[in-house]
């Protein structure tokens, strides 16, 4: 592949990848001599694709970067501003990086060349970040969740609008509805709308506390009926407080419930009335509304008017009835189930907790327990021995002091107990000998036992973090391979699709059919080269021959024969002649490779005159500087 096909393919590369790339630019050579142009210093084009990358890569660090180089006015503030300006940029380069290359400097934004700023776009490309597809997915499932609660919360307004006497007066009201608060919102909506000339009729159902068929299990075959509103807000108050129950039985604390009355403010069950008091204020609002007009509903609600103060076991017993009445489906039985489980975990793992609690203390009492009874028992070993000491003094004195016993009795007494002592002893000593020796060799083989198991463990431990090494590698390298596959992936998906691809791969071909060219033509070459090197190695080696000869000769004749004496100098110097001239012949082939590569030098050099006019006039500025600074410090100095 040409260096132009290179760099068309870098810059689509850039392009894909958000950095804004001029359309007329198809080599790098475009923005080498953009830069050049002193006349676009401020916006050339080098530096405005490494800063879209860099911001590409880290915004937030890489924002304040400037965008061009000042303008150069042949002061020394603009030379020392640009040199500023290259040395951020380098410094950026390596920081994204992470290492310093050879070549990184101010240099490659001051006086850049082709082949340096290709290698630096290179290495940006590398650099830039990627889109996840996993982050992608999340992203979608997010919204897709959104959606199905938008369209659960649209069908329940529905609900609730398609259940009134007028639908569009009682829609503007179902919008309040939250808790019971919104059940007195309704009931007072639904009174203003009772004289509606195209109202619909609207029946419902009252359930008892033990009804377990639910709202649609009590309706009978021939009527028409939806949900109420109070049917409704009573199963959302009903789920709401389960989870709210769930939640506070979850993280282990209790929470005092705020219960909402029906006229939006907070109501005091002890108070009024308790949990019927609630009720009863409920059903008032409702049958002022027109939503109960059944006699045994009115009733109901003049008995629960009439309790004013009620027990709190039976307010509790109220409220697990209500509760109870409200779930009236398998999904909210199981989540009155799941709350018990979790109470009874809850109170498992306080139980647990307690019991290891418990058990730490009595391990604590049983230590200090051991550490006494061995207190006591050195104390008894330590009196033992002090008894026995003040026995045989005691019968020593009174052996001496004795006034009925002679001296020497006492004394030989005194030595049969002393003897009798030290035969005890060497018993002692003999008896322990012959017992510390299968102990100490026990001790050895244990000791030795231990020694293998460490080992053995020691080299399961490197080979299990061999394992592990091997698999974190492993690991790795399958991200790096799906990350490819990704980054591949978008790339492809990036790509236009409108490429004229038979150009593309005409042009492919014709770059493979050059290149196989170009192989046969190398394989040539080397084979030419090898034959020729055979010929000069067979004809060096029958040179060195014939010359051991004819020197052998020659050496044998020159002893008689003076003519055999010259010649044999004239031999020795015409081989040292030949091996200067091959000497020569070398050192003449690497002074043209070297011509030959210094051309080619010269010529890239000359293709960028302006850089070299730059690095003077910057040499000569700076130099002049250098000049005034010794002058003011001299100054200062005198």
């Amino acid at each position: 592949m040409s260096a132009a096909d290179a760099d068309e393919v870098l810059f689509h590369a850039l392009r894909s990848s958000g950095i804004d790339v001029h359309p007329s630019w198809s080599a790098i050579d475009d923005v080498v001599n953009d830069v050049d142009d002193e006349s676009s210093a401020n916006t050339n084009a080098l530096l405005n694709i490494v800063r879209q990358c860099l911001c590409l890569i880290d915004a937030t660090a890489y924002e304040s970067l400037p965008r061009g180089f000042p303008l150069d006015d042949g002061s020394g503030t603009s030379v020392a501003e640009r040199f500023r300006v290259a040395g951020r940029y380098a410094s950026a380069l390596i920081e994204v990086g992470g290492e310093q290359r050879d070549g990184d400097g101010f240099q490659q934004f001051l006086y850049p060349s082709a082949s340096s700023a290709r290698a630096m776009l290179k290495r940006l490309l590398e650099l830039l970040p990627r889109r996840d597809v996993d982050e992608a997915v999340r992203e979608a499932e997010k919204a897709r969740v959104s959606a199905a609660s938008a369209r659960l919360g649209s069908r329940a307004r529905a609900m609730v609008a398609r259940s009134t006497k007028a639908e569009a007066a009682w829609g503007r009201a179902a919008g309040a509805l939250k808790g019971f608060a919104g059940v007195a919102a309704a009931a007072r909506a639904k009174k203003r709308t009772d004289d509606t000339t195209n109202a619909r009729e609207f029946y419902t159902s009252r359930l008892k506390t033990n009804s377990s068929g639910g709202f649609f299990g009590n309706l009978s075959a021939d009527t028409y009926a939806v949900p109420s509103v109070l049917e409704y807000a009573a199963r959302v108050r009903a789920e709401e407080e389960a989870e709210e129950d769930a939640r506070r039985l979850k993280f282990s604390g209790v929470v005092r419930a705020e219960f909402i009355g029906p006229d939006g403010k907070p109501f005091d069950l002890r108070k009024r009335g308790g949990l019927r008091g609630l009720v009863a204020e409920i059903f008032r609002l409702a049958l002022e509304g027109g939503f109960y007009t059944e006699p045994r509903a009115i009733q109901a609600c003049a008995e629960l008017e009439e309790t004013q103060v009620v027990d709190e076991d039976k307010v509790v017993e109220s409220a697990n009835d209500v509760e109870n009445a409200a779930m009236d489906t398998l999904e909210d039985r199981i989540k009155a189930r799941e709350r018990d489980l979790e109470d009874v975990h809850r109170r498992i793992d306080e139980a647990m907790s307690v019991v290891s609690t418990v058990d730490d203390e009595i391990a604590a009492c049983a230590s200090k327990v051991k550490e006494a009874m061995e207190a006591t028992d050195a104390k008894r070993a330590l009196t033992a021995e002090l008894e026995s000491n003040y026995l045989l003094h005691k019968q020593a004195v009174g052996m001496v002091l004795a006034t009925d016993r002679p001296v020497e009795e006492s004394e030989a007494e005194l030595n049969k107990v002393l003897v009798a002592a030290k035969e005890r002893l060497e018993q002692l000593s003999a008896e322990w000998n012959a017992a510390k020796t299968p102990l100490l060799a026990a001790i050895e083989a244990h000791a030795e036992g231990a020694r293998e198991k460490r080992k053995k463990a020691k080299n399961q431990l490197e080979e299990i973090e061999k394992w592990r090494s091997e698999g974190k590698d492993t690991s790795s390298l399958l991200r790096i391979k799906e990350q490819e596959q990704r980054q591949l992936l978008d790339q492809y998906e990036a790509a236009p699709k409108s490429v004229h691809r038979p150009s593309f791969v005409r042009r492919v071909n014709e770059i493979i059919k050059n290149i196989k060219k170009q192989e046969r033509e190398i394989v040539k070459i080397v084979g030419d080269t090898r034959s020729v090197q055979s010929d000069i190695n067979s004809a060096q080696a029958c040179l060195e021959r014939t010359y051991t000869v004819v020197e052998e000769i020659l050496f044998r004749e020159a002893r008689s024969d003076e003519l055999c004496r010259a010649a044999y100098k004239h031999l020795h110097g015409m081989h040292a002649g030949f091996a200067d001239l091959i000497d020569k012949v070398e050192a003449t082939g690497v002074a043209r490779r070297s011509q030959t590569d210094l051309q080619r030098k010269l010529v890239e050099i000359s293709k960028q005159p302006s850089n070299v006019e730059r690095v003077a006039r910057d040499l000569e500025l700076m130099k002049r500087q250098i000049a005034e600074l010794e002058e003011k410090l001299s100054t200062t100095a005198a």
